[in-house]
């Protein structure tokens, strides 16, 4: 790569069309334009490496809308002179490369000034970020929407997975495992196969579990509440051991000696929290109440703290403390603790008000702080004396005041996303409302629909050319007739009747005959035809992997009778939720997690291997690019990669399969023989991949309104793959 003088850019034709660009604007809603803005600035401000054809095709691909107003060719072009751009160890910078990007950006900014301060402006700056939540300060915004009733915009699922992903990659760094970091373990939590149990178990040191969000210095106060508010607004499960790990450690915080400014900020995260509350000891809260109540420089005002100068110090009041202990006594409700402390420090608040309406940080400060501001109105409004509602309006209107042309509130160096939410909440209760993120009340909405009460869509099959299709005809033949001459390259297998008739009607004579072959051996039949290009032999096995006829010993005696190449498992099973797979959506299974061998204990330990796909055949799904598939209603199905859960049970418990679901979170479903066949192919050293489709999401729902067409799906996305006469290339 040639480098060019630091500053210097060449010469570039122009690829954006600003009429264009003008006229898309003007035709998206608010929430389009901060949503877009958001993705943009993520996009250029975490581009790391230099430019190709691929990442410029992926641009487009993950914002189409560019093709309105940017000529891809005229960026693709660039391409040729790209030893002319400046380039440094983190690569060519996009801006320089595509300055057009930054100009879009920066119009859509534009866009989004324009809009009016208020309540609805920080909910559109809110919005994206919300979206965008996982093991981080994120979160905060997710929490917001929730708490307002419009939790089903976030995909807790999502957050959920993310969370799981942030463990694995704590395993993978191998902080604190010590020793007992194996390549085996690296390797399944590079590839997030390990589960919740496990993983607590290879973390905990010394009796706690170490925090897996990312944060930065400034969000470390509040952390750990956000962990909480996260689990119990999202209904999150599966992470009982962290919370019991972290509500541990939050229980002896008031044992030793306390640093009353850090401890107290703490303190009034943690009460933003029902779980929190919950689930920390009382008494260990209470010794963290008594702790500061007890102040270090005079005893019964603890909010009293140095204050240094550039010659001297001074003894200030912090007012802070005075609002968070007010605050934190009405909600952990402490007996056996003398309140006066808690009156003085609600005289303090009143007495410090400045005119403007603010609170500061101490009392020698000259300007008001806007967390200070909403912790004393948070202190106000739930101890309600005399005169706070007054007080509470005069300092709502300096919050407004202090609102920023985004939308959000910040400081300098401030973690701007809480305290966005935070302001907000002192807003609503400042006008009295009981709407805010930290507790409960009967007027907010449900958070997040039930599965299980989600209406499933009603399909009419009747014009569909898979429904109700004719066997094709068949004729027996004797083993030894065939299979001289008849070696396939692919086996297909099933496990029911619907599943088997679907495969049936895509297989084709093989050379010279004219009807499918049926060969009748031992304990399984055998169909064989031409699948696609390829010569194929079809199975059925009985549901689950057990048995003389289970998918385990059926695909061991295919194998020893025929010896396919590849087997591909075919079919139908339950999707993980209702929300993100849809019937007929097809499942392609990177690995099979099979969750019958388990470890029954104190807590259930799953012991086995999770054993991937074959990376080849994976490869040819992922490829399948110019595959469709209808449902009745013209809506495509969708292709989603990912873990799936195998066992011999027939899942139809919502409280079983979110068992399985909370120790494996990224498993995209399940169904009943693929640990068979991944077991039997392994032996042989055999090829094998699952491919199944969602008929039902196993929560007590189950019926057969998607059989057909799910088992319809699946085949037809193999049938696809396998026209191919390359496909085995390799193998």
């Amino acid at each position: 790569m040639a480098y060019r003088k630091k500053g210097k850019v060449p010469k570039l034709s122009n690829a954006l069309n600003q009429v264009e660009l003008g006229k898309f604007l003007d035709n998206l809603t608010e929430e389009e334009i901060s949503k877009i803005k958001y993705s943009l600035s993520e996009l250029i401000y975490w581009w790391m490496g230099n430019p190709s054809e691929t990442r410029i095709k992926l641009l487009f691909s993950k914002f189409p809308f560019l093709y309105k107003f940017l000529n891809s060719e005229i960026v693709i072009k660039r391409l040729q002179i790209l030893d002319k751009f400046e380039s440094h160890y983190l690569g060519i910078s996009i801006s320089d490369f595509l300055p057009e990007l930054v100009k879009i950006r920066d119009e859509f900014y534009l866009r989004y000034n324009d809009i009016p301060k208020d309540i609805k402006k920080a909910e559109l700056w809110l919005l994206p970020i919300a979206l965008d939540a996982g093991a981080d300060v994120n979160l905060e915004a997710a929490i917001y929407f929730a708490s307002r009733g419009k939790g089903h915009i976030i995909d807790s699922n999502c957050i959920k997975d993310k969370w799981h992903k942030s463990i694995c990659q704590s395993i993978e760094r191998g902080r604190p495992l010590a020793n007992r970091l194996t390549e085996d373990i690296k390797k399944r939590a590079n590839e997030q196969l390990i589960s919740l149990t496990e993983a607590a178990a290879l973390l905990t040191f010394h009796d706690s579990i170490p925090q897996f969000f990312s944060f930065r210095d400034e969000e470390e106060d509040f952390i750990t509440a956000c962990f909480f508010r996260g689990v119990e607004w999202f209904n999150i499960k599966g992470f009982e051991q962290w919370i019991n790990s972290f509500a541990a450690e939050l229980s002896t915080v008031g044992q030793s000696g306390i640093d009353h400014i850090r401890t107290s900020w703490h303190l009034f995260f943690w009460c933003r929290s029902d779980l929190a509350l919950r689930k920390v000891n009382k008494f260990g809260l209470e010794s963290i109440i008594w702790a500061l109540m007890n102040g270090n420089i005079e005893r019964n005002s603890p909010w009293k703290q140095t204050s240094w100068t550039s010659k001297d110090f001074l003894i200030v009041d912090y007012i802070p403390i005075a609002s968070i202990l007010v605050f934190a006594w009405y909600r952990i409700k402490p007996s056996n603790i003398d309140s006066s402390t808690i009156d003085r420090a609600i005289e303090l608040i009143f007495a410090t008000q400045m005119p403007s309406g603010a609170w500061t940080i101490k009392s020698d400060d000259t300007e008001g702080s806007i967390i200070s501001t909403c912790f004393a109105i948070h202190a106000l409004a739930i101890a309600k004396p005399n005169g706070w509602l007054n007080a509470c309006k005069l300092a709502k209107t300096w919050l407004y005041e202090q609102q920023d042309e985004t939308g959000c509130w910040h400081v300098d160096g401030g973690p701007t996303v809480m305290l966005t939410v935070l302001v907000l909440d002192s807003i609503n209760l400042a006008d009295e409302s009981s709407i805010v993120t930290f507790y409960f009340k009967p007027q907010i909405p449900t958070i997040k629909i039930p599965e299980e009460t989600i209406e499933e869509p009603v399909y009419d099959y009747t014009s569909e050319p898979w429904f109700n299709t004719l066997s094709p005809e068949i004729l027996s033949i004797a083993k030894t007739e065939i299979q001289k001459t008849f070696s396939p390259k692919i086996s297909l297998v099933v496990a029911t009747e619907v599943e088997l008739k679907q495969t049936l009607a895509r297989l084709k004579p093989i050379k010279n005959k004219r009807k499918i072959l049926r060969v009748v051996f031992k304990h399984d039949t055998y169909y064989l035809g031409k699948f696609g290009a390829f010569d194929t032999v079809v199975v059925m096995s009985s549901m689950g992997t057990e048995g003389t006829t289970g998918s385990a010993l059926t695909i061991e005696t295919l194998i020893q009778t025929w010896n396919p190449k590849a087997i591909i498992l075919v079919g139908i099973a339950f999707g993980a939720n209702r929300t993100k797979y849809l019937p007929a959506d097809v499942l392609i299974a990177e690995n099979i997690i099979p969750y019958e061998n388990q470890r029954i204990g104190e807590r259930i330990i799953f012991r086995n291997a999770i054993p991937p796909s074959s990376s080849i055949l994976l490869n040819r799904f992922k490829n399948a690019f110019d595959w469709k598939f209808l449902r009745p209603d013209k809506t495509p199905v969708s292709k989603h990669f990912g873990p799936v859960l195998s066992g011999s049970k027939l899942v139809d418990n919502i409280d079983f399969k979110n068992h399985l679901l909370d120790e494996y979170p990224n498993a995209i479903g399940g169904e009943m023989e693929g640990s068979g066949l991944c077991s039997a192919a392994a032996r042989h050293n055999k090829e094998w991949i699952v491919i199944k489709s969602v008929c039902d999401w196993g929560d007590g729902k189950k019926n057969k309104n998607f059989q057909q067409m799910a088992a319809a799906s699946s085949i037809s996305l193999c049938e696809n793959v396998f026209t191919d006469p390359h496909a085995l290339d390799g193998l």
